[in-house]
């Protein structure tokens, strides 16, 4: 064999090999694509280029430990002949255009291979792999073209021991290190642009310098909105290759390849990515096309609306597909799913009403079309599927698309009706491709164009390679843009770039980066871009008037994006002499969370602009109006069973935040009666998915909606608390908690304090779980403490189903002890309280009665949130991140417990209360999460000068709806009201608004509707509250308050008199005459005032209520109904400030 140009031996002019006959690579069928009945497709087939420079080449060219890549043809096609030299003689960048299915792919593993040969020993021709060494990244648009060439390049380069690993938003990488091994990654430009936002000082990707390689497919994707991650993530690459730290590494020599669709200005892509010309920016016609396609534009006549255009398209689609789908299979691709399934009935219709259907062959393929009708769960396809027609979009359930898509795929089914899903990397044997109507729906009433690369797709599917020799397109649209499109199809539209749409949030991301620091390297980060060059030669297409210098005009845009973000708060913008250019851009945190979390910029602004404290209803709100989910619409037919959820009072609550309105003048709120925007649709089908009723099922047509919310909202919400975590200590904790929370339940898709934890357990579905639970079994150790064979008759599964779930539920995290063990006064006033966590007795399994110190490790390694803050100014006191097995002394699981000191540097005055509130909270697991309070309040002593604080505190885990709030005796305990929040009492103290230090007491207001305002006196008081279930949230409540309230009950047995619970406190009392006297004639019904006075030291027990106030109190909680007045003469004189308080309530 003759040396090659990519040998060392190589010598220009040497002979050329000889000739053979071209064969094209075939892709083998699979055994379910074989058509059961009619002919069998003929075999592909192409004559050889007629261009006089083409010469045929052999796979025997390539070293020999290469050639098992290429195991299904023998020679190279045309395009990929004539690419062969220059792709491995060196690593110079190239663009390709070329028709689809004409061998592209083959060019990029011939890229990869010019890459490997660096490790080819010259002696031996052996390859010596060294694993990770050197990185070829592969982009794709779409997540299933991404997965499809996974599987074929695991399979071509996995021969040799070559590593390729995919990596989109359906994988996650545990760390970084998984990836130094890899050669090959696959990826979408968005996830690719997240994972090179940070550097490796900031915990991102550490192999930035081993990138010899970046491979874009379908590069037109530039011209569609999602384009701009595809031109920030080259261009950051572009910058990062010229940085002198990575002089010599294998990204400062990177090579870029870029294969496309038929596209006009080919020489700006490769201008931009420095490929050289001609050589390397080609253009192949449709001449190397291997299936002959024939496109046309149909242009109709516009309606008054697009909803009426459409219903035109309907009634002429019969004809349409009768004209050009030659009894072989058709797609028809609609812009919505009710447009998919209305355009199978008129065609079913239509075919149904024919003398002969056009559809069904023969007797043979219609029983065969009856029989399959009755295994499809949808009615319409019932109906449609005997005509020969089906429909396919993400309102079908799964078994419905398959079903579909296998008749298609054997011919039974003729024509498909469907969404865009089908165009997306599926390939389906079809001739014949329609596309009914080229705008699509936006929401709001708005109707948009197609996207280019979106259209592409729909036609690339007509006419495969490995099923026909030739195919048709037909797309149908308005008059006036005929036009348009048969240029865009033709190759006529250029690229533009659409780096402007999100220009903020990349300029943002490089800032955070590092690679912008000023002005001149944010000028310097642009002139890399696509949209430096498409300004060069399109000025009027950015808003730039021609003639004016590009660099001026871009020089403009990069100022006014620096000044939006700074005046978002995410960068800091300032003049430095000691800088280097006397200028400087640092990011702040809410710009980095932006750029780590990959959150658009509008959504960011909505999470810094959320008002503390940031209850879970608030952080799930500005969720769902977030332009990640701006995708998802509102339709006309889903606003009933919205409704019908909103309004529901079923128990489990489906909608546990409810969507409210203000009615009338006086602004009430109330539930709301009309759902009326997108993002309400989303904050109730969101919280139908993780609530703990069973009885609702999402329809499809919200499934794949709902899968979007979940995983975008989980990134979102993680970066929400990431922000309040380190933006603020002060006025963050409850923020940062409830952040957490809703990032954990919609990541785990059920709220934390769900009643049936057992859902997170695999292979425990719907009806186990309610099975277990009508069993008395809802909790983790309730399961656990079950014998296995037990559990298999009440599921009614077989052994071993049992030992599967306590497996299962062992691997989760053991159950834990939290205590705030004490709290003791500081010098200057503050407090300092130590927290403690351990196993519990037993958890997991591994103990029983009686075996206090034995604790079961969890077979599967988790971490958790150790958080610990105050209600009193809402500050974030801790914050760690804890591991299952931790360095000593810290290994949780050993069961020694891990302590915890946290401080407040400061106290509120004397007779205010301070709450601290420690939780621990597990990732990836509910049912596991502990939380603890502690109150204490500061009290003066000594002759009323400034002697030291002194504390008494009691300590308990929180359960239910009740906290402990002890006085400084520890007598006077008070639940607060319940809150509908994640954690029913530790979210409730979360949604409880901060209490600002005053002097002055406070009236505490628990009616389920509040005052403006409330006086002691003459002074204003803080209003708090309120409680929906005043009375039955209390503990321990003073015997008459019930009864003064109109709650009168049957005398109890061990009061003999009034009572609303059934036991009162006994440190909590009136003292005096019998509980049967009432309230105190002061307290006339229904107003209500509860007051404690000075109880005995001795102990002595319970006192009963008296008639007479007592001359000191020490706290007053006013329950009132509207437009009722605490009575004037309800006068006291509180011990902690000395005032003579006369409680008044003004009118509301």
């Amino acid at each position: 064999m003759g040396s090659r140009p990519w040998d060392a031996d190589y010598v220009s002019g040497g002979p050329p090999p000889p000739l053979r006959a071209p064969r094209l690579r075939a892709t083998p069928v699979p055994p379910s694509s074989a058509p059961p009945t009619g002919p069998p497709p003929p075999p592909p087939s192409r004559s050889p280029p007629k261009d006089s420079r083409d010469r045929v080449r052999s796979v025997e060219e390539l070293p020999p430990c290469f050639q098992p890549i290429f195991p299904s043809f023998k020679y190279f096609n045309g395009i990929q002949a004539e690419m062969l030299d220059f792709i491995l003689s060196s690593a110079r960048s190239f663009v390709v255009s070329a028709p689809t299915g004409s061998g592209k792919t083959v060019l990029l593993e011939l890229a990869i291979v010019q890459m490997l040969m660096k490790h080819v020993d010259r002696a031996t021709g052996a390859f010596n792999h060294k694993p990770g060494e050197l990185k070829a990244i592969y982009m794709a648009p779409l997540k299933a073209l991404v997965q499809e060439k996974k599987e074929e390049w695991i399979a071509a380069f996995g021969a040799i021991g070559v590593v390729c690993k995919e990596l989109t938003g359906d994988t996650d990488i545990v760390s970084w290190s998984e990836l130094n091994n890899v050669d090959i990654l696959l990826t979408t430009p968005e996830k690719f642009d997240s994972i090179t936002r940070k550097n490796k000082d900031r915990g991102g990707m550490s192999f930035f310098g081993d990138c010899a390689l970046v491979m874009i497919d379908e590069v037109h994707l530039l011209g569609d909105e999602r384009g701009g991650s595809l031109e920030a993530v080259v261009s950051r690459l572009k910058v990062l290759s010229e940085k002198p730290s990575l002089r010599g590494a294998p990204l400062s020599s990177v090579r870029f390849v870029a294969c496309s669709a038929t596209v006009p200005n080919l020489d700006d892509v490769g201008r931009w990515l420095g490929a050289p010309s001609p050589d390397g920016v080609r253009h192949f016609g449709e001449e190397y096309r291997p299936v002959r396609l024939e496109t046309k534009v149909l242009g109709y006549d516009p309606a008054k609306n697009d909803w009426m255009f459409e219903r035109r398209l309907n009634e002429r689609l019969y004809e349409v597909v009768l004209n050009h789908f030659q009894s072989k299979p058709a797609l028809v691709f609609c812009s919505s799913r009710d447009g998919a399934s209305s355009a199978a009935k008129e065609l079913a219709e239509k075919a149904r009403n024919a003398s002969r259907n056009p559809f069904v062959r023969d007797e043979r393929q219609r029983e065969s079309l009856r029989e399959a009708a009755g295994r499809a769960e949808n009615r319409q396809l019932k109906v449609v599927i005997p005509q020969g027609v089906a429909f396919h979009s993400a309102s079908l359930d799964w078994s419905d698309r398959e079903l579909c898509e296998r008749l298609f795929r054997d011919r039974l089914v003729t024509v498909m009706c469907s969404t865009s899903t089908l165009s997306m990397g599926v390939n389906l044997p079809a001739f014949l491709c329609v596309v009914r109507g080229t705008r699509q729906y936006a929401g709001q009433g708005e109707y948009r164009e197609i996207e280019r690369s979106a259209l592409l797709q729909m036609c690339g599917r007509a006419g495969r390679p490995q099923f026909d020799t030739s195919g048709v397109a037909v797309i149908m649209t308005q008059k006036h843009t005929r036009v348009i499109y048969d240029g865009l199809v033709h190759g006529t539209q250029p690229i533009e770039s659409n780096l402007g749409l999100a220009m903020a949030e990349h300029v943002n991301a490089e800032i955070a980066s590092g690679i912008i620091a000023d002005s001149e390297t944010a000028m310097d980060w642009l002139k890399h871009s696509f949209f430096y060059i498409r300004v060069t030669r399109n000025p009027r297409h950015y808003g730039i008037a021609p003639g004016k210098n590009p660099d001026v005009a871009c020089g403009e845009i990069v100022a006014e994006n620096l000044r939006k973000i700074s005046a978002a708060h995410m960068c800091e913008i300032g003049e430095d002499a000691a800088a280097p250019r006397g200028n400087f851009v640092r990011p702040l945190e809410g710009g980095r969370v932006m750029s780590d979390m990959y959150i658009r910029f509008e959504t960011m602004k909505r999470i810094m602009s959320v008002q503390s404290p940031a209850s879970v209803p608030d952080l799930l709100m500005t969720l769902c109006e977030s332009d990640e989910l701006s995708s998802i619409k509102l339709r006309r037919d889903e606003k009933v069973l919205l409704k019908g959820w909103n309004l529901s009072k079923d128990e489990p609550a489906i909608v546990r935040f409810k969507v409210t309105e203000i009615r009338g003048k006086t602004g009430k709120v109330a539930v709301a009666k009309t759902i009326k925007t997108a993002a309400q649709k989303i904050y109730i089908i969101a919280q139908e998915t993780m609530s703990d009723q069973f009885a609702t099922v999402l329809p499809p047509s919200m499934r794949m909606e709902v899968e979007n919310v979940f995983q975008n909202g989980r990134r979102i919400m993680q970066g929400a608390a990431r922000y309040y975590a380190n933006v603020s200590k002060k006025g963050s904790f409850a923020a940062y908690c409830n952040a957490l929370r809703l990032a954990k339940a919609l990541d785990m898709r059920m709220w934390d304090d769900t009643q049936f934890p057992m859902r997170q357990i695999p292979k425990c579905g719907k009806k186990s779980v309610q099975a277990l639970a009508n069993a008395g079994l809802r909790s983790l150790d309730e399961v656990l403490a079950q014998d296995p064979r037990a559990l298999e008759r009440i599921v009614n599964k077989a052994f071993p189903h049992g030992n599967h779930l306590h497996d299962a539920i062992r691997s989760l995290p053991c159950a834990m002890i939290l205590r705030i063990e004490r709290a003791s006064e500081i010098r200057g006033g503050g407090i300092t309280a130590t927290v403690t966590f351990e196993p519990e007795a037993g958890a997991g399994g591994g103990g029983g009665e009686g075996t206090d110190a034995s604790v079961t490790e969890s077979s599967r390694r988790w971490t958790a949130r150790l958080i610990i803050g105050t209600t009193w100014n809402d500050e974030l006191l801790h914050n760690e991140r804890i591991c299952q097995r931790g360095p000593a002394p810290d290994n949780v699981e050993a069961g020694v417990p891990v302590t915890r000191s946290v401080s407040l540097s400061s106290a509120p005055p004397g007779g205010q209360e301070v709450t601290i509130v420690a939780t621990l909270m597990f990732d990836k697991c509910v049912g596991r999460d502990t939380d603890a309070v502690l109150r204490v309040r500061a009290t003066i002593t000594g002759g009323g000068g400034g002697g030291d604080a002194q504390f008494e505190r009691r300590m308990g885990a929180v359960e239910g709806n009740v906290a402990n709030v002890v006085s400084p005796k520890g007598r006077n305990r008070v639940a607060a009201g319940k809150e509908n929040n994640l954690s029913p009492a530790f979210c409730r103290l979360m949604a409880a608004p901060p209490v600002a230090p005053k002097p002055a007491p406070r009236a505490i207001w628990t009616e389920p509707m509040i005052p403006e305002t409330a006086t002691l006196g003459s002074r204003p008081v803080a209003v708090s509250g309120p409680s929906k279930e005043p009375f039955d949230a209390f503990e321990d409540v003073p015997e008459w308050i019930p009864a003064a309230a109109g709650k009168r009950r049957a005398p109890d047995d061990n009061d003999g008199g009034w009572g609303g619970c059934d036991d009162a406190d006994e440190d909590l009392s009136w003292g005096g005459a019998d509980a049967h006297h009432g309230p105190p004639p002061m307290c006339q019904p229904p107003t209500l005032i509860v007051i404690e006075d000075d109880d005995d030291e001795d102990g002595r027990g319970r006192r009963e209520p008296r008639p007479d106030p007592p001359k000191r109190v020490r706290a007053a909680a006013v329950f009132a109904e509207p437009s009722t007045p605490v009575p004037d003469d309800a006068g006291f004189t509180d011990p902690t400030s000395g005032l003579t308080l006369d409680l008044l309530c003004d009118d509301w």
